[in-house]
C-alpha cells in the first residue's frame, strides 16, 4: 500500500507541475558529433570537385561531382540522424532510456526520468541500496544491474512491442530485451509520463511493482477518460 501511496503521489505530482518537470532536450553533444562527422565526410569530395573544375588535378569532374553528392547525402543522413526525437513516443523514449543506461550514458538516462523518481527512496539491487536523489546514485545502481547480469551492454530491442494509453499523458510500454545473440529475452513493462512534448519514464529502475502492476493509476485523478492500446 505505501508503494502505491508513493506512484499515486508521484503521479499527482508530475501532472500538477509542482516539480517543474522540464523536457530532456536534444543532447548537444551527439548533435556536434554528428555535425562534424557530416562536415568531415564531405570536405574531401568538395576539395577533389574544386580541383577538377579548376584543371588543377587531372580528375574527371562528373565521377568527382557524383562523390560529392553521394557524400552529401551521407552527410544529410548523419545529421538526420543525430537530431531525430528520442522522446517524441513511449516506446522510443523506454528504448533511449535502456540504450543510454546500459551503455554508461547514465545522465542522459537520468534525464528522462521524473522529478518525482529523483528522490532518496531505496533502490535495491544485488544486496545494496541505492538513491536517485543525484546522478552518481542512479549511475552505481545501473553499473550494479550490469554488473549483476541484468543487461547487456548494448541493448537490443525486439521489433514486436505493445503502447497501452493508460490516459492521454500516461502509457505502458510492453516490450522484450534481446541478448547479443539476437535471442528474446525477459519480457519488460515501463510506465511513461508525458512532459511536455516529450515521453519521460516514471520510474528509473531495472524493473519495478509501479511498472509490473499499473492498477493502481486509478486511485489517482483522471487526466482524460482512459484510452484503449494502441
Amino acid at each position: 500500500m505505501a508503494a502505491n501511496a508513493r506512484a499515486v503521489a508521484k503521479l499527482k505530482d508530475t501532472r500538477s507541475g509542482a516539480l517543474e518537470d522540464e523536457p530532456a532536450g536534444v543532447n548537444p553533444f551527439e548533435i556536434f558529433a554528428g555535425i562534424m562527422f557530416g562536415v568531415w565526410i564531405l570536405v574531401p569530395p568538395v576539395i577533389l570537385v574544386t580541383l577538377s573544375l579548376s584543371g588543377l588535378a587531372r580528375i574527371h569532374p562528373v565521377p568527382a561531382i557524383g562523390v560529392s553528392v553521394a557524400s552529401s547525402a551521407l552527410a544529410a543522413f548523419l545529421a538526420w540522424r543525430f537530431y531525430r526525437d528520442e522522446t517524441g513516443t513511449p516506446f522510443k523514449a523506454v528504448r533511449y532510456f535502456f540504450a543510454s543506461a546500459l551503455s554508461g550514458r547514465h545522465g542522459h538516462a537520468y534525464d528522462m526520468l521524473i522529478e518525482a523518481d529523483k528522490d532518496d527512496t531505496p533502490r535495491r539491487v544485488n544486496g545494496r541500496e541505492f538513491s536517485f536523489s543525484g546522478v552518481d546514485g542512479f549511475r552505481d545502481y545501473w553499473e550494479s544491474v550490469r554488473a549483476a547480469g541484468g543487461g547487456p551492454g548494448r541493448v537490443l530491442f525486439d521489433a514486436h512491442h505493445e503502447v497501452t494509453m493508460l490516459d492521454d499523458d500516461l502509457a505502458l510500454v510492453k516490450f522484450a530485451l534481446l541478448d547479443e545473440g539476437g535471442k528474446r529475452g525477459r519480457d519488460m513493462r515501463k510506465l511513461t509520463v508525458r512532459v511536455g512534448d516529450e515521453w519521460h519514464l516514471f520510474n528509473g529502475e531495472w524493473s519495478s511493482s509501479e511498472d509490473d502492476d499499473t492498477s493502481w493509476t486509478s486511485q489517482a485523478s483522471p487526466h482524460s477518460p482512459a484510452l484503449s492500446s494502441i
